[in-house]
């Protein structure tokens, strides 16, 4: 196994290769208006009627997101959970939307992920991953019998594995090729979903790993270590470097090396303090470093 220096090593020299200078980018000024005329709408697609209907509702409690890996967006609203099909929409004008109601709490996050080998059906294509306030869902995403010229629907399967959430509410989420999952949580630590095809004598079938927390750490009751200000915002994997990027709410970067087989982990190099460094150096007013929303 190698070291934490050769693996730091190996990730800097892969940064370098292709480092992009400053002054590269066009930074905005803080007095200049954007120039709409500069972005232009490609297409267009309306939300389907039978979900802006569910948003609308006074107690409606949304959340949304895209999952471009099977080419759906994911909304939920209160318990209900919708899927999308918008390729279908822009191809073909059609609205396929799959609606799951077997869900007792809202869903705030979702992902999708090949499944891990061996562990599921053959039918099951690909796994997606709910997340709600109390707890961690799988379910096996199918697709009925194809008709020829006929847009495939999705079909979610149950497959019995979930996981308690633990008071840690999961902000986004990652999947790699080879089935692993990633989840970022508002308490700033980096999970891991594993789940295996049968319980084992000291694990479950489905389980997080904490990434983020060292031994001593492990040792600290969960709630004494939550600071909500350290929330992880963004995760990208980068599979031509094999390495885990993750954005915290501080404003902190950390690389993780996944390894040649993608199957390792390891904390290669993390800084803190982005946007004040760049501030301070090169003068940039804090209005550029604002996140988006």
């Amino acid at each position: 196994m190698e070291d934490t220096d050769s693996i730091r090593g190996r990730v800097e020299e892969c940064i370098l290769a292709d480092v992009i200078t400053l002054e590269q980018y066009s930074l905005m000024p803080t007095s200049t208006k954007v120039d709409v005329n500069a972005f232009e709408i490609l297409t267009e697609c309306a939300m389907p009627n039978i979900i802006l209907s569910e948003m609308a509702k006074p107690d409606a409690v949304c959340f949304m997101g895209l999952l471009p890996a099977i080419q759906h967006a994911w909304v939920s609203v209160n318990t209900t959970f919708f899927l999308w099909n918008y390729e279908a929409k822009l191809q073909r004008n059609r609205e396929v939307v799959y609606l799951y109601d077997e869900l007792d709490q809202t869903v705030t996050c979702a992902t999708v992920a090949p499944p891990a080998p061996g562990m599921l059906l053959d039918e099951i294509k690909h796994v997606l991953v709910l997340t709600t306030a109390t707890e961690i869902i799988l379910l096996g995403v199918c697709y009925s019998r194809l008709v020829k010229d006929e847009t495939p629907e999705v079909v979610l399967c149950p497959t019995q594995l979930s996981v308690a959430a633990e008071g840690v509410h999961m902000t986004c989420m990652v999947g790699l090729p080879n089935g692993r999952i990633f989840m970022g949580g508002r308490d700033g630590m980096l999970y891991e979903l594993v789940y295996t095809n049968q319980d084992g004598w000291f694990s479950s079938r489905c389980r997080k790993i904490n990434h983020s927390r060292s031994l001593i750490g492990s040792l600290v009751p969960q709630f004494l270590s939550w600071n909500g200000d350290s929330g992880i915002l963004h995760m990208e994997v980068d599979l031509s470097r094999k390495i885990l990027i993750v954005l915290t709410k501080k404003s902190s970067i950390e690389v993780w090396w996944l390894g040649k087989d993608l199957g390792q982990m390891q904390l290669s190099c993390s800084l803190s303090g982005i946007d004040k460094t760049i501030k301070s150096k090169y003068h940039i007013p804090s209005l550029v470093l604002h996140r988006v929303h």
